[in-house]
């Protein structure tokens, strides 16, 4: 057996590993005004427990402009699940009506989970 006395270089091998969790729930979100539920809502952004919607509906700016000028608030009061929230308002140049929800994420349940891992 021959014994050198050198240093060898020891290259540790990276093991990337991904998972992700999918989880679904229906909110259900009521305006109290038809106009404002007949919208045509879209999702603009969104994150963990809040979603930001938007519609351009006319009628529904419209109403929106009308109701917080006649409150004088700056937030419409709506009903998430039975339960009332207030949601802040924006509009975008007048052609858009904006709203964030924050949405409770704790009882949602895990319907999916998918993990990758890779060698790099």
């Amino acid at each position: 057996m021959i014994v050198q006395d050198t240093q060898t270089t020891n290259e540790p091998v990276t093991l990337d590993v991904r998972q992700t969790v999918y989880y679904e729930e229906s909110f259900e979100l009521n305006f109290h005004f038809p106009v404002l539920n007949e919208a045509s809502w879209r999702v603009l952004e969104s994150g963990h427990g809040w979603v930001q919607l938007y519609t351009d509906d006319p009628d529904a700016i419209r109403h929106a402009k009308e109701l917080l000028e006649y409150t004088g608030e700056d937030h419409l009061r709506v009903t998430i699940d039975g339960t009332e929230e207030h949601l802040l308002v924006s509009f975008d140049n007048d052609n858009e009506l904006h709203l964030v929800l924050d949405l409770s994420m704790d009882d949602m349940e895990c319907y999916d989970t998918e993990i990758s891992m890779e060698i790099l």
